[in-house]
């Protein structure tokens, strides 16, 4: 699951957060979210698994550390709801619980610095929109920006940065360029069809 599961009906449901926590299952006649904390095993493969008649899945090798002896701490939020969010929503509450902002001093006494600064700013017209990567470039100076839409329904979104945009592309997942973009005052404006992913360079 990533981050989080949610369930639920038109007019109510419930997120499960977890943190390093990436499997669950829909349990029960009333139907419960069952989150697993520890998968341990004692041998790489067994022949005599109900689960598998076929017999091993691998070499039979005991493997006593993968039982995960010892205190194990786990991390957890439950979040009820009334009717489905949206996914980007569910996106951000997960994100809120799981990456929480760090504050820390970046201006030293005496600085003329503005005391608020965004380097980038995504300013969302319709629908829903992502961040999901803000980086260098591999190999250049420039910036990096990676979107997704979430949702069923197209989305429109302006990006920001603190300076103007000299230029922008369309770059795939290898950061190879594959069109230019056109800027204007408020930055550049892009629009994502429902499951796209988008890479933006900028300079």
């Amino acid at each position: 699951m990533i981050s989080m599961a949610d369930a639920g009906d038109a007019e109510v449901g419930a997120t499960v957060i977890g943190k390093g926590l990436m499997e669950y299952e829909i349990v029960g006649d009333e139907p419960a979210l069952a989150v697993t904390l520890i998968r341990a095993v004692g041998d790489l493969s067994r022949n005599d698994l109900v689960t598998r008649p076929s017999g091993h899945a691998g070499p039979p090798v005991a493997t006593p550390g993968a039982q995960c002896p010892g205190l194990q701490r786990f991390e957890l939020a439950f979040e009820p709801h009334g009717p489905a969010p949206l996914a980007g929503e569910l996106l951000a509450s997960a994100r809120a619980q799981n990456i929480p902002p760090l504050v820390t001093t970046a201006r030293r006494p005496g600085g003329t610095g503005p005391l608020t600064r965004s380097f980038l700013r995504l300013d969302r017209q319709a629908g829903d929109v992502v961040l999901s990567a803000f980086k260098q470039a591999e190999d250049r100076s420039s910036t990096i920006v990676r979107l997704f839409n979430p949702g069923d329904e197209p989305a429109s979104v302006t990006l920001g940065i603190d300076a103007p945009i000299a230029r922008a592309f369309a770059v795939n997942f290898l950061e190879e360029r594959q069109e230019a973009l056109t800027p204007d005052k408020a930055g550049l404006t892009l629009t994502l069809g429902p499951k796209q992913i988008q890479t933006i360079e900028i300079e």
